[in-house]
């Protein structure tokens, strides 16, 4: 053997030593690593919009079944917007507890009785003549088709 061919094959063991280091490396950090993972798909997205709306309007159904299943795992209606519209009309004194509380029944009263339940503005949050605020004395339960019929009238 040439010395070249020697040092090529300690290269390869050198190699090798790493990828079964790397690996344990994961193996036990596996946590830390989904974190760190998330964080930089985070701050990606945050880095370029234009990527990820063009990556959702080139792959549509894609994109749709993963909201789909991604709310049937959380237990949430397919018509949840992530609190959106509301968060900014919620001032900084609304009992978030209570809010979180209402939804959560709502939940559980749509699974026990297997009839849709949702949350209903008292107060619509962008109404026509009045606006009202996504506070816990605003809020009520009711069925959809009663909130659906009723639409962004008060009262």
């Amino acid at each position: 053997m040439t010395g070249l061919e020697i040092k090529f094959k300690g290269s390869e063991e050198l190699r090798a030593a790493n990828r079964i280091a790397r690996a344990k490396y994961r193996k036990k950090n596996i946590e830390i690593l989904r974190i760190d993972e998330a964080k930089r798909s985070q701050n990606y997205r945050k880095r370029n919009p234009e990527v990820f709306k063009n990556w959702i309007s080139s792959n549509r159904e894609r994109a749709n079944n993963y909201m789909r299943e991604w709310r049937k795992k959380a237990n949430l209606p397919s018509h949840w917007n992530g609190g959106m519209r509301s968060s900014k009309n919620k001032p900084a004194w609304a009992d978030d507890f209570v809010i979180k509380e209402i939804y959560s029944l709502a939940r559980l009263r749509t699974k026990i009785t297997k009839a849709p339940w949702e949350i209903d503005h008292v107060v619509p949050l962008n109404g026509k003549y009045v606006c009202g605020l996504h506070v816990e004395n605003n809020l009520r339960i009711v069925e959809r088709f009663i909130n659906r019929s009723k639409g962004n009238k008060h009262g």
